[in-house]
């Protein structure tokens, strides 16, 4: 599961071309497969292995356009008990840009006892 959101993720990122606008009826299976792409990076934030819940809060902070439906979730793990988790959650915050995670990422900032940070 994981594995094909990693591929599916690196699929969608590596088009380098923007596509043409397609018409409307073609919209759908884009817009179902970066719902379930989605799905499936969230799912991935909640398992056993850190290395899995970073490399999904990294990849949803790398979706285009902002996974704006993800700030919950990824406020969430701000707490993880894995600092690399909770660096990559705050990483992919920023770069979404809501106010609601933006202000998340300042307090975690500010309970870390620093402004920036780099990982």
């Amino acid at each position: 599961m994981i594995l094909e959101a990693v591929l599916l993720t690196a699929a969608l990122a590596a088009d380098p071309a923007p596509a043409p606008t397609p018409p409307p009826s073609s919209l759908a299976p884009r817009t179902h497969s970066r719902k379930l792409l989605l799905s499936t990076l969230l799912s991935s934030l909640k398992d056993k292995e850190e290395d899995i819940r970073a490399r999904a809060a990294e990849d949803i902070g790398k979706l285009d356009p902002p996974a704006v439906e993800a700030v919950d979730d990824l406020i969430k793990a701000l707490k993880d008990k894995a600092p690399v988790v909770r660096h990559r959650a705050a990483e992919a915050l920023d770069k979404i840009g809501t106010p609601k995670g933006k202000k998340a990422v300042y307090q975690f900032r500010k309970k870390m006892g620093r402004e920036k940070f780099s990982w």
